[in-house]
């Protein structure tokens, strides 16, 4: 299947274009990767590798940010 330009694809939908993207609204589901191993396993797939010590590097540093974020927005 060729990619299809948002503005090709839903031009019957579309009452104007802005020269460039601000936000994109994206909804949806990924019900193989809207969990940690559906996501590896996608991941995997397609060649993607990463070693365990960067995956738990990263799961402490996004546990970190929201704890910050919640702390902030009380």
């Amino acid at each position: 299947m060729a990619a299809m330009a948002l503005t090709e694809r839903y031009a019957p939908n579309l009452h104007g274009v802005l020269s460039c993207y601000d936000r994109i609204i994206v909804t949806g589901t990924l019900p193989g990767a809207c969990y940690a191993g559906g996501m590896t396993s996608f991941l995997y797939s397609r060649g993607a590798y990463f070693s365990p010590s960067w995956t738990a590097f990263q799961a402490d540093r996004g546990r970190d940010f929201s704890v910050i974020v919640d702390g902030v927005s009380g």
